[in-house]
């Protein structure tokens, strides 16, 4: 009861705190304006935002797409709550949860069903994007995410998620306040790279689950709904290439073609480069380029009567209706 309580005010706080600073941000900004020290905060909170959730939470902890020293993933995992998507142990267990019942009852954020009920476009679209964030189910992180339990430092990072999302304000508004050594610099830059940073990241991120899985390319014939949109792929550093995700999940680069931009796939190149990271997971090209998917992972727990009765019904239905 507590964790749902507490699910539901993180919920509501993160939209109307990060709302109510946006516009605190516009209004400050027709009396002091908007210079390259907002803009800059903003693209620099946005960006280690952005890296922290596809590079760090999804594609390291959630499907271990490759290694990384202790210090990139201490790293990766400050970032990523700096987002307020949730603890990293359970955005990974949410995270699973969907790859496990991906867009049949179980999937949390699907916009076709919400428990065993089936949604309208509309309706389906509004739980998918924000209305699942107050409605989901806490997810077993004891079956979906045992493996970073059993890690003492993620389970402290995890803990300490509130602690980075005030680090996530402290920052650049510290940063403002000595750029232009005055109050009204750290204001704008608690208001720009801060709230209205975190406004636009959480509703970008959340367009993978509500607008990714409706609209888009699908080149893969695999079960569920995921599409891929280009769109999104810029401003979610890659994520919009969606139906090639869950295709390879394990793989830690989701632009496949050579024109699909991938910002969280260039900045682990560049990590790989520096050797901070290493065996960075890709799927063999001939199997991209004969569009077998290969089977999503089981993540080492055993499916349940319900989980079966999911994939027996994703496998009669490789398309939901709408």
């Amino acid at each position: 009861m507590q964790l749902d309580r507490s699910k539901k005010l993180h919920a509501i706080g993160v939209v109307v705190l990060s709302l109510a600073g946006s516009v605190a941000a516009l209004v400050t900004s027709l009396r002091w304006g908007i210079g390259p020290v907002e803009v800059g905060l903003f693209c620099l909170m946005y960006s280690l935002s952005m890296v922290g959730i596809t590079v760090g939470f999804h594609r390291y902890f959630a499907h271990r797409s490759f290694e990384a020293a202790p210090w990139i993933q201490a790293a990766l995992a400050v970032c990523g709550s700096m987002a307020c998507q949730g603890p990293l142990i359970y955005w990974v267990a949410n995270h699973r949860t969907h790859h496990r019942f991906t867009d049949v009852a179980g999937d949390p954020h699907s916009p076709y069903v919400h428990g065993d009920k089936p949604l309208g476009n509309l309706r389906g679209l509004w739980h998918a994007h924000l209305g699942w964030t107050y409605s989901h189910e806490i997810p077993d992180t004891v079956r979906y995410a045992k493996d970073l339990m059993r890690s003492p430092a993620i389970r402290l990072w995890s803990r300490f998620y509130f602690l980075w999302i005030g680090l996530g304000l402290v920052v650049p508004a510290l940063l403002g306040g000595l750029l232009t050594w005055s109050f009204a610099g750290a204001l704008q830059g608690l208001l720009w790279g801060g709230f209205a940073r975190i406004f636009v990241a959480y509703q970008i991120s959340l367009a993978i689950g509500s607008i990714a899985h409706s609209h888009g390319s699908r080149p893969f014939a695999i079960r569920g709904n995921s599409a891929n949109n280009a769109l999104l792929a810029l401003p979610t550093f890659g994520e919009g290439w969606h139906q090639n995700h869950h295709a390879f999940p394990s793989s830690g680069v989701f632009g496949l073609e050579w024109w699909q931009l991938d910002p969280g796939a260039i900045v682990l190149r560049g990590l790989e480069g520096l050797g901070w990271v290493w065996n960075v997971k890709r799927p063999p090209a001939s199997a991209i380029a004969s569009r077998s998917a290969v089977p999503e992972e089981a993540w080492g727990s055993e499916e349940g009567s319900a989980e079966r009765a999911a994939r027996s019904v994703a496998a009669g239905e490789a398309r939901l209706p709408r």
